[in-house]
């Protein structure tokens, strides 16, 4: 099969601990020959953004501001917003096959108004119901914790022709230790006879 050149923004931080990227992409694919180019910020404290090798691709991780202060936080996400534009100069000068955009709203927009300029494939995954989130500590704090069985592979398995969500359980299933059962003992006469006593008393009882 072709070989595919993905640039993928993340609200991952760099470098990227959730399976669905450190695995799927950064393992998974590219451990097929596929090109996997990442935009996301800096997890550790950074004064300036810089450009890194990952996983036999390119990732531009951008600056980033730690501290609590409003001011802080307005700064980090303005940092954040500006690494993510990156994603013009780079599907202006790489020939990618798509750009996808994880979690992200205002860079999502970015990267479609990119994708429509370029003739670029354009995929969005929303592997998290974020907006209810929001809404929910907004109100009265977090009081959901949600399981996604359902990641939104589609668009990505399009695109490549594999049905990643298998390979994702047969990376977990390969690394899942195997639990004994214990096997239950066959029931005797005795006991069997037991439980029609216990029966019919209990029917009694309602009697």
């Amino acid at each position: 099969m072709p070989r595919l050149r993905l640039l993928v923004v993340s609200s991952d931080t760099y470098p990227p601990t959730r399976v669905d990227v450190s695995v799927l992409f950064g393992v998974e694919l590219a451990n097929r020959g596929h090109q996997i180019d990442v935009i996301m910020q800096s997890e550790a404290a950074c004064p300036r953004a810089y450009a890194t090798t990952w996983e036999g691709g390119r990732a531009w991780v951008g600056a980033t501001d730690l501290s609590d202060s409003l001011v802080g936080r307005l700064r980090k996400h303005a940092l954040g917003i500006v690494n993510d534009c990156r994603l013009f100069s780079r599907l202006r000068r790489g020939r990618y096959d798509a750009v996808e955009v994880k979690d992200k709203f205002l860079s999502g927009v970015f990267a479609l108004i990119a994708s429509k300029l370029f003739r670029t494939r354009y995929i969005y995954w929303l592997s998290y119901p974020f907006p209810e989130h929001y809404l929910l500590r907004a109100t009265d704090g977090i009081k959901v914790l949600e399981v996604n069985s359902s990641p939104g592979l589609e668009g990505i398995e399009g695109l490549s022709g594999r049905d990643l969500a298998g390979l994702m359980i047969e990376h977990v299933e390969g690394r899942v230790r195997t639990v004994p059962v214990p096997q239950r003992r066959p029931r005797s006469r005795e006991d069997e006879a037991m439980a029609e006593e216990e029966s019919g008393e209990g029917t009694a009882g309602l009697a």
